[in-house]
């Protein structure tokens, strides 16, 4: 039993090491990012607490930018990543944004209309997992609305205060990420930018 146990160490232990290896620290960042995004939406239904939603958040969006920059700067791209990387998408970018928005608004039937939003995020989602991005003039380009985008919900709808406006935002950023739209893909310091400003502006609304 003895052996066993200390077999199963071993293979743990090796496992472990090659999890966190240089090659796939993408990938375990990646799967930090689905730990802390599911947390956060436990947390989000249960405590309500907004400000470390917030924060939360922001640990994930984060993750979220560093673990594809790592991935190509050493070149470890892999299916693997691209599929728990997709997942986090779906989890940071289209549900947490739902928690948060029904926390401050209730749930009504305006709030229906946002299953749209989620349908069409992962429609998306799945077309550039196949797709990917197209490129032009060294510059890469995302088809359709990306699905980080749909974070705008949370100012907007925290801002008007109206929950009737769920309904044309569900619908307006459905077709604009299932669209042939060229979206320019930011770098990582633009990202970080985006990533400030979104922040202010949803403290803004939260708190104005």
């Amino acid at each position: 039993m003895s052996q066993l146990t200390l077999s199963w160490f071993v293979c743990s232990m090796l496992s472990m090491r090659n999890f966190l290896s240089v090659n796939n620290l993408p990938n375990s960042i990646s799967a930090l990012g689905v730990i802390v995004n599911i947390f956060n939406i436990w947390q989000s239904l249960s405590a309500h607490n907004f400000v470390l939603t917030l924060i939360l958040l922001n640990i994930g969006i984060f993750l979220d930018l560093i673990d594809g920059y790592i991935a190509r700067k050493i070149g470890h791209e892999s299916k693997l990543g691209a599929t728990i990387d997709t997942i986090n998408d779906v989890i940071l970018y289209l549900l947490t944004p739902m928690i948060i928005i029904f926390n401050k608004t209730g749930f009504g039937a305006f709030q229906l209309t946002y299953i749209l939003v989620i349908f069409s995020g992962i429609w998306r989602l799945n077309r550039f997992l196949h797709n990917g991005l197209i490129s032009q003039n060294n510059k890469h380009f995302y088809v359709g609305v990306p699905v980080y985008f749909n974070l705008v919900a949370i100012p907007i709808i925290f801002s008007l205060k109206m929950n009737w406006i769920i309904v044309p935002y569900s619908v307006i950023m459905s077709w604009l990420m299932v669209s042939n739209l060229k979206v320019f893909k930011f770098g990582l310091v633009s990202s970080l930018c985006l990533m400030t400003i979104l922040n202010v502006t949803i403290l803004i609304a939260y708190y104005g």
